[in-house]
């Protein structure tokens, strides 16, 4: 990646996290972003973190992510709003300058031909542990050591996120909406079209044909 590279919506993003500055050493976490996925979810640890499709930005060769910590599911609102991050990765070894501090870097972005909306949200990864080999961890647990009453965690059963509750049905997310019904006439408008007579009709025709 070293030519600018414009990242879009229908992309999966690889992005390697490191405990040292040149991102030399051997990367603690992979996390293939599927910016298809209505809500991505990963684990590290006993942690577990979301980020929805209304949280990335995307841009030249540079990435950025909000992530909706320690949760399985994306919310609104989210359920510690103090620990909500704004993460980035570049094609260069970054610094982290919001919540714990590591360093990112992007290692690829995969590109697809086809749209997200055509795409089923069954078909794509969008649950991961620390690498893209590891199961997700259902059992993730994380109290907050300043303050035990904040606490979360997994219950051993696999999250089904809420946007994709319609996948059975073939519906897609990001599709577009489907097109408004024609208006009605209003009550009274009805009503007054069911008293005119028929001649009268055909004298409102007549006259709207003449004044075309």
């Amino acid at each position: 990646m070293a030519n600018a590279e414009m990242i879009v919506s229908n992309d999966i993003v690889v992005v390697e996290y490191f405990r040292d500055a040149a991102c030399a050493q051997e990367a603690i976490l992979e996390v293939h972003f599927d910016l298809c996925c209505c809500c991505f979810t990963w684990t590290f640890g006993q942690d577990s973190s979301a980020v929805e499709p209304a949280g990335y930005t995307l841009m030249d060769n540079n990435f950025s992510w909000t992530v909706q910590g320690h949760q399985d599911k994306c919310k609104d609102p989210v359920d510690f709003p103090d620990h909500t991050f704004h993460k980035f990765a570049a094609t260069t070894c970054g610094q982290q300058t919001s919540g714990r501090t590591y360093y990112t870097k992007i290692k690829e972005v995969k590109h697809r031909s086809e749209a997200c909306a055509a795409m089923s949200q069954s078909s794509l990864t969008c649950r991961q542990g620390a690498f893209p080999n590891e199961a997700f961890n259902d059992n993730w647990a994380w109290t907050n050591p300043n303050n035990s009453s904040e606490s979360s965690g997994g219950n051993g059963n696999p999250v089904e996120h809420e946007c994709m509750s319609n996948k059975s049905s073939g519906s897609k997310v990001h599709s577009s909406p489907s097109p408004l019904p024609s208006p009605l006439p209003s009550t009274s408008a009805a009503v007054g079209l069911r008293i005119v007579s028929p001649f009268l009709a055909l004298a409102i025709v007549a006259l709207t044909n003449y004044l075309i």
